[in-house]
């Protein structure tokens, strides 16, 4: 197994007194070292050489990526610092000692790299790679996968590291994920090893992709029991690698009948065909109370949890239910027969269950109407959209929003047919605005409260706080400017939905 000069010069510390110093690279590209012995001739490029400072000559040719270990120290071997990376001994140091001692550093990763690739040529899976990686990693190790549940974690006897990290039922608790994603910064389409601190503890993180790099989790070292030192990461992302190939050959998650349900949800919304079998599937998934479906969005461009996170803490929250990414939302299907008291209504034990989460997520969501036929899937879903966007303009602080609250918000929207509200204003409204524009009596918000209290002078006069023959007269004067008869269902319908259009455009202007 090939290192580099960050792991040859932390292992030799341990023996010597030394330094390192000079450019270095942190991939594995160093062999098995030799002898520099008066030999006069060019270090040759990504070679690693052992040698006495008296035995050095004055200016050899250095290629790239040399690394030499020097026993000894002189102010010449600034030539070589300044071209290559030298690991300085100090102190006076037989060579062939020296030499033995970087041959055995050699031997134990070359043993670990033995042990790892016979486990992954027997198919043993990824627990048995993390234990037998303890030697070059003592402290705890984890692997989690894409929704960031735990797959293997190796410890030594009497190690807390699974509760210090809040890990809970296999997964990272809400307030440990928060933590892990404000420390690490992580973002799952790097490919660099990360260091954090966790808990107080330096943490060094890899993620893990398959052959379409597509993110399937992350490898987690704890250094707690050993300090992080330079060259763990390059040792790391080698351990990754590896790692990869065997959870594609041995994958985690089976094709159970809850993963087939979520494809056939997925499948719906996407339109694409339904087999035969997946039509019995959905037909025998009926249930008396039916399902609502609810669209998580994230509140904050800072802190975007990853989808298959979200999903799991959705499902362990929600029994029975489904959940996957779908674009830039988190798109869930709940089953109400959890949640139904005994009139059958859903929404408070529902609201009980999904707030809290959604506060410690920072996410909003926004829920459809039932539904007991999951072929409405896909118009649900547009129901669940349609209530979270109309919900964050007419409610900006609220977190939760019912379809019902906000069907007829998003039914005058949708009759506008995209004009301005103003288009459809007959010749006396737009008249009615003009003489708002020019007096303090506001005829527009008069009409407004007479027509929200249906009609009722009494009523409307209170809270316009006027008299109510006051009230009688400037409605005589606004029907005569309207040229409409009130008493008219239709024409009063046309009046109230122009108003109720206002109001919409005037929160969407606000809160844009």
């Amino acid at each position: 197994m090939k290192l580099n000069a960050d792991i040859l010069y932390m292992n030799l510390k341990e023996t010597y007194a030394a330094d390192i110093s000079g450019p270095k690279t942190d991939g594995l590209t160093l062999s098995r070292p030799e002898f520099y012995m008066d030999s006069g001739s060019d270090f040759l490029p990504g070679s690693l050489y052992i040698a006495a400072e008296d035995h050095l000559p004055r200016r050899p040719g250095i290629k790239r990526d040399v690394v030499l270990v020097c026993i000894g120290d002189s102010a010449r071997l600034s030539y070589y610092k300044e071209r290559c990376c030298v690991i300085t001994i100090k102190e006076e140091r037989d060579p062939f000692s020296v030499y033995q001692r970087v041959q055995s550093i050699f031997d134990f990763y070359d043993s670990w790299n033995d042990e790892l690739f016979e486990l992954f040529r027997m198919d043993e899976d990824v627990q048995l790679l993390l234990e037998c990686s303890r030697r070059v990693f003592p402290g705890p190790v984890f692997v989690f996968g894409s929704g960031f549940n735990l797959l293997a974690v190796a410890e030594n006897a009497g190690e807390d590291s699974i509760e210090r990290w809040g890990i809970s039922n296999d997964s990272l608790s809400q307030g440990s994920m928060g933590t892990f994603l404000n420390e690490s910064e992580l973002l799952t389409d790097t490919h660099d090893p990360i260091v954090f601190d966790m808990m107080g503890v330096n943490t060094l993180c890899v993620n893990l992709f398959d052959r379409n790099n597509i993110y399937m989790g992350c490898l987690c070292i704890d250094c707690i029991q050993r300090k992080y030192r330079p060259g763990d990461d390059a040792l790391a992302v080698y351990l990754a690698r590896i790692l990869e190939r065997s959870i594609e050959k041995n994958p985690a998650i089976p094709a159970n009948d809850h993963a087939m349900m979520r494809q056939i949800l997925k499948d719906l919304i996407d339109e694409a065909p339904i087999s035969p079998k997946q039509r019995l599937m959905i037909d025998a998934s009926a249930q008396e109370a039916g399902y609502a479906c609810v669209v998580l969005r994230s509140l904050s461009r800072n802190l975007q949890l990853p989808g298959s996170y979200t999903c799991n803490i959705f499902e362990d929250n929600f029994p029975d239910s489904f959940s996957f990414p779908h674009g830039e939302d988190i798109v869930g299907y709940i089953n109400l027969r959890h949640f139904c008291d005994k009139d059958g209504d859903w929404h408070k034990e529902l609201t009980a269950r999904l707030v809290p989460m959604l506060v410690s997520l920072k996410l909003s969501a926004g829920i459809s109407n039932d539904f007991k036929d999951l072929h409405d899937a896909k118009i649900c879903l547009r129901h669940a959209v349609a209530a979270i966007e109309n919900g964050v303009y007419a409610n900006p602080r609220g977190v939760c929003y019912f379809f019902s609250d906000y069907a007829l918000m998003e039914m005058v929207i949708n009759s506008l047919g995209g004009l301005s509200v103003e288009t459809y204003f007959p010749n006396g409204l737009k008249e009615i605005i003009r003489h708002d524009e020019e007096s303090t009596v506001g005829y527009f918000q008069t009409l407004k409260v007479f027509l929200d209290e249906n009609m009722n002078f009494a009523k409307a006069a209170d809270i316009l706080f006027i008299h109510r023959s006051t009230l009688v007269d400037r409605m005589e004067r606004i029907e005569r400017m309207l040229g409409i008869d009130l008493a008219d269902m239709n024409q009063r319908l046309h009046l109230q939905l122009l108003i109720k259009a206002v109001e919409i455009q005037d929160l969407i202007k606000h809160h844009t």
